[in-house]
Formats: structure tokens, sequence, C-alpha cells
């Protein structure tokens, strides 16, 4: 529940006396709420008192830049604290016949966005993972560096990688060049599984839970296929917009690597075998 102290100051932040909190489904790692105010205002709050300081002004912080982008709609922040985020509620709608175009739009609108440098000037979070975003103007350095080698040396300091796999992506890193094509850093959410695309109002998306940094486009691309949950439609259409390089489908498992060791340390070995897949085959 939430603590008194914070209700206040919620109260005080948006302006409003809470009127009612109800629970709202939880996530692994925080507690959800809806949260009405005496103004009439519905909030999604958002509350996790053992997240590190600086984990709800990083979302903050990416839910301001992807809604700076002009691409799909972003669930706004209202206020946070280092216990917890106040975000618009987006009432829930089903997909309407526009959703899959509105999404290829979005995102290509969003991967428009681009920079002189691959990274962030800042770090963010992946789930509950620090994400390392130090920045470099090779997109293969920074993915190896900030990308693969933090989340594999992380596996392999607590055990759930040995030697060898940890030899095996040092090996895939050195490839990088070799294996994906040259692109120029665009704005990426970076966790873009189908949880976190929202269909709201009308039935249109929405994006919630950002994890943004500049980095390559097929690798948003292929971290909405690791999981499943998207229509054919909205890569087809994406692809009429900003047309990907051949072989997408080869290279797309590397990309997913940095999510795959992403779980595998936050979930444990559910995620080793898929892991080994990808480095008997590219290592």
């Amino acid at each position: 529940m939430l603590a008194v102290a914070d209700r206040d100051l919620l109260a005080q932040m948006l302006d409003a006396r809470v009127h009612s909190l109800r629970s709202c489904t939880n996530s692994d790692f925080s507690q959800h709420y809806r949260v009405r105010l005496d103004d009439d205002r519905d909030v999604f709050l958002k509350v996790n008192t053992n997240c590190a300081a600086d984990f709800f002004s990083a979302e903050a912080l990416g839910l301001l830049e992807l809604n700076r982008s002009g691409g799909v709609r972003v669930a706004q922040c209202l206020a946070h604290t280092e216990r917890w985020i106040a975000i618009e509620w987006l009432p829930p709608a089903r997909p309407d016949q526009s959703f899959n175009a509105s999404l290829a739009h979005g995102l290509a609108t969003q991967h428009a966005c681009g920079s002189t440098m691959f990274g962030y000037p800042s770090d963010n979070y992946c789930g509950p993972s620090r994400q390392h975003n130090r920045q470099s103007d090779s997109g293969h350095v920074f993915f190896a560096e900030q990308r693969l080698m933090p989340q594999a040396k992380r596996a392999f300091e607590s055990g759930l990688l040995d030697a060898a796999q940890l030899d095996s992506i040092e090996r895939i890193c050195l490839r990088l060049p070799a294996l994906i094509p040259e692109q120029s850093p665009a704005l990426l959410h970076g966790d873009l599984w189908r949880g976190n695309v929202l269909s709201v109002g009308t039935g249109e998306p929405a994006l919630i839970d950002p994890a943004c940094y500049f980095g390559w486009p097929e690798a948003d691309l292929a971290m909405m296929q690791l999981f499943g949950g998207f229509d054919a439609a909205v890569f087809s259409i994406y692809d009429e917009l900003r047309p990907r390089p051949s072989g997408f489908v080869e290279r797309q498992p590397i990309y997913n690597l940095y999510h795959l060791l992403n779980h595998l340390n936050l979930f444990g070995n559910a995620y080793l075998h898929e892991v080994n897949r990808i480095l008997q085959r590219y290592a």
C-alpha cells in the first residue's frame, strides 16, 4: 500500500487531493495503482521502494524524449520521486483498424530522430537492470561495450554463464562489423515488447516504460519480434516508410542477445537455452 507520506506528496505535486487509490495488476518489480483525484482526473501510479534513486527520473526523461519525437503517442509523466512515478491514465481499448498503420508510421517517425552519436547522455534502465549508455561514434563499439558485455559479465559473475560462454560473446563482439550493417543512430524505445505498447482511447497505440537511447533502428524491430504479439502488417508498412537492409532475419538474434542476457540475469536459466543457440550460431 502507498505510504501516507507518499500519498500526501502526490496530492501536493498534482495540486489535487487523492479521492481513491485502487491496486492494478503489478509487474515483477513494482506495484501499480489507479488513482482518482478530487478534480476527477485519473492517474497511473507506479511504485517501487527498492529501486535505484534515479530509476524514475530516467523513466520520466525517456517518456519526454519519446514524446518530443512526434511518433507514437506516449504516456505523459505528471510527477515523480525516487519511490514512484505518476503518469497520465490512458483508458484501455481494443485496437482499431488503423492500429498497425499508426504504430508503423509512429515508429518510422521516431526512428527518423537521429544523433551524431550512439548511446545517450545518461544511463537508464531496461526493466530493473541498469542500462549503460556511454556514447560512441561507432554502433558496433557501443553495442559490444554498452550492451552485450555488461550483461555477459554480470551473468558470468553470478554463475549463470561459464568462461567458454563468456568467450563466445566476446568473439561475437569482435565479429559485429561483419554481422551488422552500418546504420545511423536513431531514437529507440529500447524495450519494445508487446507489453509496452498499449491500445488506448479509441484504439490507438501508446508507448510506456521506455529504455531510450540512440542506436540501430533494427534493434527496436528485433525486440518487437522476440516475444511476438505484433501483426506482420506493422513491419511491412514500416518497411515501406524506412526500408531495412536485406538480411534482417539473419541478424535479428544478434540484437536480441542483449535482451535475452538481460532476462537471463533477471529471471534465471529459463533463457539460457536461447542464449546458447545464438552463441553456437554466431560465435
